[in-house]
């Protein structure tokens, strides 16, 4: 969460993301072990996700030990519109949490974050392959890369060429 209590911050990324149209929002989420109030980090990714939504840019978004509310804050009748995308990042969310997440109205604007050491695999089964990105900042040796490589064929049949099509896709949006 960003640090700066005077929501100077917010102003500026807004002005960042109006001088470039293919900026989109991210990391934001929340993270059950952060030193910042659950309420506080609340108030945050509201913000940014409320600001990804009015400006129709796509939203990077990371979730530690706070799925459920997580789910419920994006559900939440007050934010309105939803962003152009949004990409759940190193998902590690339950089988049952991941089906909730899939149930939202607005699910074909859901991809899923795929990494080697935090995933799910039963959760990733029930993401299945459209919605399935390989994660994109993981700091991976070559054992890791492999293993995110078999898990994704694995579970989602998942290949590199299918890889490619999921983040066209995503960046489709």
């Amino acid at each position: 969460m960003h640090e700066c209590a005077d929501g100077a911050w917010l102003a500026e990324l807004e002005r960042r993301l109006l001088e470039d149209a293919d900026l989109g929002i991210g990391e934001c989420g929340l993270d059950k072990n952060a030193k910042a109030a659950m309420t506080a980090q609340l108030d945050a990714f509201a913000a940014q996700w409320k600001l990804a939504a009015r400006l129709n840019r796509r939203i990077s978004v990371h979730c530690v030990r706070a799925h459920g509310r997580l789910l419920a804050a994006m559900a939440h009748s007050d934010y309105g519109r939803w962003p152009r995308a949004v990409y759940l990042h190193a998902w590690s969310g339950s089988p049952e949490v991941t089906q909730g997440f899939l149930a939202s109205t607005v699910a074909q604007r859901l991809f899923f974050g795929s990494c080697a050491r935090h995933s799910k695999p039963q959760s990733l089964r029930v993401v299945g392959g459209d919605r399935l990105l390989p994660e994109s900042d993981a700091r991976l040796d070559d054992a890791d890369r492999v293993a995110l490589a078999d898990a994704g064929r694995e579970m989602c049949g998942m290949d590199v060429d299918k890889a490619r099509a999921n983040f066209h896709a995503f960046l489709a949006l």
